[in-house]
């Protein structure tokens, strides 16, 4: 008998943030806590989830693997080969990495070939149920895996699939880096205001609400392209037409690029290592 998705459980092995975030976005979803399970080699971070949400924990990973028809694999890449060993994953319907950097073969190997494999990437945003997830699917999923990472990864923000398992590492300098540029961007811009005498505090207030206007002009209208957004806030030799020639003459389209030509490339070399 299949179990729907509202019905079914869903484990995780590790808990660490990302792995705490998905699960507050389900429980806010309307997922019964006692329908997600969760273990650790330690037994803080547990309890307090425990607390926090009422999910079942566990220091024991084959629990989750005999408890859980979703399994997300939430350890830091370089431990999950020790994570998974020796497992047994033949009652799990699908494997979800939330790991960076490690491919799909690799993943296969861990479990021994015994379940589907889904590749996750998804960012920190997701913290705050706004995150934005990269998904590719290995060989062995089928649809009903796919609609459970989407279940899943939609209950923290939004999700694409690729694929291309390649294209992993340009979802990471899309997504899963990118809100650093963001940040780094804001923060140079917080300081550019300071720096004309105006205070911090309300240069961070000014700086970060309209990072977040902008970001929702674009997300509520899809319909809008993005540079006919700029180019209706840009007057004809107004003050928003002299900052924008500064950063094209900057190269900021270069420098963008070069960022994330250099964040794939580094996410390729680890995937190698």
């Amino acid at each position: 008998m299949t179990v729907s998705l509202e019905q079914s459980t869903i484990g995780f092995i590790g808990a660490g943030n990302m792995a705490g975030a998905i699960a507050r976005g389900l429980v806010k979803k309307g997922h019964d806590p006692q329908r997600i399970i969760m273990s650790n080699r330690s037994s803080g971070k547990l309890e307090a989830l425990q607390q926090e949400l009422g999910i079942r924990i566990t220091t024991n990973n084959q629990d989750v693997c005999r408890s859980a028809n979703v399994v997300l694999l939430s350890v830091k890449p370089q431990m999950m080969k020790d994570a998974l060993a020796g497992l047994d994953f033949t009652s799990v319907d699908c494997a979800i990495s939330v790991a960076a950097g490690l491919p799909v073969a690799k993943l296969i190997e861990f479990t021994a070939e015994q379940v589907a494999i889904i590749r996750s990437m998804p960012n920190t945003p997701s913290i705050e149920l706004c995150g934005a997830t990269g998904l590719y699917a290995s060989q062995s999923v089928r649809e009903q895996h796919q609609r459970a990472a989407e279940y899943v990864f939609g209950a923290v923000g939004e999700f694409a699939w690729v694929d291309d398992e390649g294209l992993m590492d340009t979802v990471t300098a899309l997504a899963g880096s990118s809100p650093a540029y963001f940040f780094r961007f804001m923060e140079t811009l917080i300081d550019a205001g300071v720096k004309q005498g105006m205070d911090q505090d309300t240069a961070r207030k000014l700086v970060v609400q309209s990072a977040l206007g902008a970001a929702t002009l674009i997300k509520n209208h899809p319909d809008i392209a993005i540079s006919e957004r700029r180019i209706q806030v840009t007057s004809p030799n107004g003050t928003t037409a002299a900052a924008l020639d500064s950063l094209e003459e900057s190269g900021i389209a270069t420098m963008a690029e070069a960022a994330v030509n250099a964040a794939v490339k580094r996410g390729k070399e680890l995937s190698q290592s």
